[in-house]
This record gives C-alpha cells, sequence and structure tokens, in this order.
C-alpha cells in the first residue's frame, strides 16, 4: 500500500513494474480467498479481480502519471478494506472448519 500512496513522486522504472507486481499479487489473493470463502461477497472478488487486471504486468496498461495518481489512491483504500475482508472471510472459513 505504500508503494501505491508514493507512486505519484518520479522512480525509476523498476519501481513502477515492482508496483504492478505486488498489488496485483495482493488482489489477486484477495479475490481468491474472498471468492471461496464467501459467495454473498462476489462484488468485491470482481472488484479485486478489475483492480488485478489493472495493475497486470504482464499485460500492462499504459495511462499518464496524471491519470495514475488519483488511480493509485483509490486503489490503496481499496486494497485495505479488501485485505481486511479477505482475512475476516479467511477466519470464519478457519473457524468453521474447527
Amino acid at each position: 500500500m505504500a508503494l501505491l500512496i508514493g507512486a505519484g513522486g518520479y522512480h525509476p522504472y523498476i519501481y513502477y513494474s515492482n508496483l504492478r507486481l505486488v498489488v496485483c499479487g495482493m488482489l489477486a489473493v484477495d479475490a481468491y480467498v474472498i471468492w471461496q470463502g464467501a459467495p454473498k461477497l462476489r462484488p468485491a472478488a470482481w472488484t479485486a479481480i478489475a483492480g488485478a487486471i489493472l495493475f497486470n504486468p504482464l499485460a500492462p496498461v499504459y495511462l499518464t502519471r496524471e491519470i495514475w495518481r488519483p488511480i493509485d489512491l483509490v486503489t490503496a483504500g481499496v486494497l485495505v478494506v479488501l485485505a481486511l475482508l479477505a482475512i475476516q472471510v479467511a477466519r470464519r472459513a478457519e473457524a468453521s472448519r474447527v
């Protein structure tokens, strides 16, 4: 998340490549956990999937810095919400197994 907030500055290209890799991975894991553990929360999983596609490092979306800045900030907030949701779903799934 700190990578997203700090993305507004001027950094070398490798910073943005690593940003895409980390954010895409986090969103993909969140999507998987939410999708598997809480069918009623599928819209949240679709949100994570859309974010993972946007930050996909294999087929990058090229936008200007001015466009990426608000996207990065919104994604940071959404990532926090999705991560907390995924943690909650994982804990419920773990509790139901015991």
